[in-house]
């Protein structure tokens, strides 16, 4: 079949000598010959076997929507069934195609299958909830400076080829509920998952491993004031329980994991003389925690913190090992559950979970993996995949810099000499350039041409409305090749661009009066740049035609769903930042110590509040009371003085009219400049979980 194609075309582009006719061609190919005329007039795309009603939009088309559909989901956001459909009915509608339901304003059903059978590399899959945070913070620049920071420093501890002195220590929470799976169930009625409570109980796994994967001993934080009997039954070797208020690590808690942490490299015989460096996230327990990271510099530990809100891809507890802890206890959960028929995992019961999911999670090989997936042993950026960067793309911020030296630049360069155009024109004129086979002619016409001269050395041509009027007048087209570059004003290297309403205007085709007369009657020249066919015939149906040149007309996917944008906020306060990623220098020692002098300064001290039976408690009042959501400097605080969870600033030092947000969940205070800006506010400590 393409062979044949070929054939034909060339021999109606170039003849010489006897041509074949179309049907002659078909039998000398043994080929159908409405086979070929439909491929070669362009009603039938590509070479291949095509078998069926032709598709509502054209192949090209259908490839556009699914570059519309990647590029979404790449970014963050991406198209349900019904955006889809309703994309297609838009566009549809749009090009003036009536193929849809105009009641449902949506494309149909097995429209969206077959498309689906088209493309086998779309699947409907559940996406994953991912923060705004996270996606600005893993922008690819900005890990890529991180790596070469942390590549530095191992080169300059001489590390850089020791795996057991790399470390990794993070906390994970774990509910008392499972969640619901996909189960099997009878066709149109409800199927109710049983589980032990509304809303479940979390309790805190602290871990840390290394490079080599070997596991520090667990600590288990559950929520309450002090350790019951039977909580540690059945817990894995050398693990410690501890109880806290909310059942999350307090920087107290903290800093008994470090010295479990070092008493352990000493147990083990990890302590040679060389450096260990331990990686953490940005928890404030961490990075504010004067007393553990003085510790570790003590013990020859370089503590490194990763970049803001990137732990899910450079944290290696988080992409293995915590992946694999937590899909295996949401699995040993609903067995617990169905086994005990609906009741609650009670402390005492929790390891009889718990254990199983850590046989299974801490192992050498996660571990590892765990390190290799995360690009941090063996050190390599390009373990982050370019997708994770994709998200990033909706906060992406100009140069200003750059652009303003460039429209600098612009503006006080000269016009340059372009080899390309042999004149130049000092001012605007409706001219047109008419190429003939003898002599060139620049005559004044209503068929404007305005040739605009850029510092590209590029010639855009745009002709007027009138010349559109003359696509169905016969022309002569002369090959360009064959012309002569002294005779243009413009030569043949320049890139020329022509607006859609007049790409018909620039189609080339050649009179043949050689051909049998039923190729005259379908004279048609197919573009193999543009895979368009220009048809010349009154037999060929308006439905061919309309197929064969209907290609980029009108809007397009792209336009109709564009990429979304978020524009950062701007704050007359900036985001608390660290000054340094390594958290035992000096530096950032320094940082915490005058953090907390000024606190102390301040002359407030967070007031002791009163017993529940001291209180007066009005009844009326506590119906009514409405948590707040904000506050601002110059109100009455009965509370006392309060620390911002990023910054640790307090309370009294805000300056007027500034803003603080609280947490939604554990109703914590931070300045709202050195949050994300969101009306519902989350703390990084319970976005971890």
């Amino acid at each position: 079949m393409e062979n044949a194609i070929k054939e034909f075309r060339q021999q109606t582009q170039n003849p010489s000598g006897q041509i074949m006719s179309m049907r002659s061609l078909a039998r000398a190919w043994q080929i159908p010959y409405r086979t070929l005329r439909n491929r070669v007039v362009g009603k039938v795309k590509g070479y291949g076997h095509v078998s069926g009603r032709p598709t509502v939009f054209s192949q090209q088309e259908e490839e556009d929507l699914v570059k519309v559909i990647t590029e979404m989901a790449e970014v963050g956001f991406p198209l349900t069934r019904s955006d889809i459909r309703k994309l297609a009915f838009e566009y549809a509608q749009k090009q003036g195609l009536k193929c849809f339901s105009e009641i449902k304003k949506s494309a149909g059903y097995y429209w969206f299958e077959n498309l689906m059978r088209r493309f086998p590399q779309l699947s409907v899959k559940k996406a994953e909830n991912l923060s705004a945070a996270r996606a600005m913070a893993v922008n690819e620049v900005r890990i890529k400076q991180w790596f070469e920071e942390y590549s530095g420093l191992l080169r300059k501890l001489g590390i850089e080829d020791s795996p057991g002195h790399l470390w990794n220590i993070d906390e994970t929470g774990m509910q008392n509920i499972h969640d619901a799976k996909r189960v099997v169930g009878i066709a149109g009625e409800h199927v109710y998952n049983i589980t032990a409570m509304e809303k479940g109980e979390t309790s805190t796994y602290l871990a840390g491993i290394n490079a080599v994967g070997k596991a520090v001993p667990a600590l288990i934080i559950h929520k309450g004031k002090t350790v019951g009997k039977n909580w540690k039954n059945g817990a894995p070797y050398n693990s410690v329980v501890r109880a806290s208020p909310s059942g999350w690590i307090t920087k107290e808690l903290f800093l008994e994991y470090g010295h479990m942490f070092v008493k352990f490299l000493k147990d083990e015989g990890l302590v040679d003389g060389k450096p260990h460096v331990l990686m953490m996230d940005n928890h404030h327990s961490h990075t504010f925690n004067l007393e553990f990271l003085q510790l570790m510099k003590d013990n020859n530990i370089v503590v490194f913190a990763l970049p803001s809100h990137t732990s899910h891809i450079l944290q290696p507890l988080d992409v293995v090992p915590f992946a694999v802890l937590k899909s295996s206890w949401n699995e040993e959960m609903r067995k617990f559950t169905r086994k005990t028929g609906g009741q609650s995992l009670t402390k005492p019961q929790f390891f009889s979970v718990f254990s199983e999911c850590f046989k299974k999670a801490m192992t050498v090989e996660y571990a590892q993996a765990g390190f290799r997936r995360s690009g941090l042993f063996p050190v390599n950026p390009n373990a982050i995949p370019q997708a994770a960067y994709a998200p990033s793309k909706t906060t992406e911020r100009p140069l200003s810099a750059v652009a303003d030296t460039v429209a600098m630049e612009n503006v006080n360069m000269q016009q340059p000499q372009s080899s390309c155009i042999t004149q130049q024109i000092p001012q605007v004129e409706d001219t047109v350039t008419t190429v003939t086979n003898s002599d060139e002619q620049v005559q004044p016409a209503s068929e404007v041409v305005t040739i605009q001269q850029a510092a590209s050395a590029s010639a855009v041509l745009i002709s007027s409305k009138e010349a559109v009027g003359q696509k169905d007048q016969t022309q002569e087209v002369i090959d360009n090749s064959s012309a002569n570059e002294n005779e243009l004003s413009i030569h043949t290297n320049c890139k020329e661009t022509l607006p859609s309403s007049e790409v018909d205007d620039a189609h080339q085709v050649r009179s043949i009066s050689a051909m049998s007369a039923d190729d005259q009657k379908m004279h048609a020249v197919v573009q193999s740049d543009k895979a368009k066919a220009v048809i010349n015939s009154e037999d060929i149906s308006c439905e061919e035609v309309n197929e064969a040149v209907r290609v980029g007309q009108g809007v397009t996917f792209t336009e109709l769903m564009p990429i979304p944008k978020r524009e950062r906020r701007v704050t007359k306060k900036p985001r608390a930042k660290l000054p340094t990623y390594n958290l035992t220098s000096d530096i950032h020692l320094d940082f915490i110590s005058t953090k907390k002098s000024k606190a102390k300064q301040s002359g407030k001290s967070k007031a002791v509040k009163k017993p529940v039976s001291e209180k007066k408690v009005n009844v009326r009042s506590k119906m009514s009371h409405k948590p707040k959501k904000r506050k601002r400097v110059g109100a009455k605080d009965d509370e006392g003085e309060t620390l911002c969870l990023v910054c640790t600033e307090p309370f009294s030092n805000s300056m007027p009219n500034e803003t603080w947000i609280q947490c939604t969940v554990c109703h914590s205070w931070a300045h709202e400049a050195c949050t994300d800006g969101s009306v519902h506010f989350v703390c990084q400590n319970c976005d971890s979980s």
